[in-house]
């Protein structure tokens, strides 16, 4: 499988969050692994399609993001873990 990394930060956020919402990669066009992370860090897993059992929150990832992913239908749900 092909992948990439993409600095997420402040000004490549808009950016990559207003693709990814206006293509519908992370539902149907094939991205099955996300992982996001700070300062070496992992914040966020979601894997094998975004399932609910492998969807993945850490400590510092903030619970009103994950709700408004899980509101548009992003992520079916997720789990927090402490890290």
């Amino acid at each position: 499988m092909d992948f990439v990394v993409l600095p997420l930060n402040p000004s490549t956020y808009p950016e990559i969050w207003n693709e990814l919402i206006e293509k519908d990669h992370l539902v149907n066009e094939g991205i099955i692994h996300v992982q996001i992370e700070m300062d070496g860090k992992l914040l966020f897993g979601g894997y094998d399609n975004f399932h609910r059992e492998c969807t993945v929150a850490y400590s510092g990832m903030q619970q009103d993001f994950l709700e408004k992913l899980k509101r548009k239908g992003i992520i079916r749900g997720y789990r927090k873990k402490c890290s």
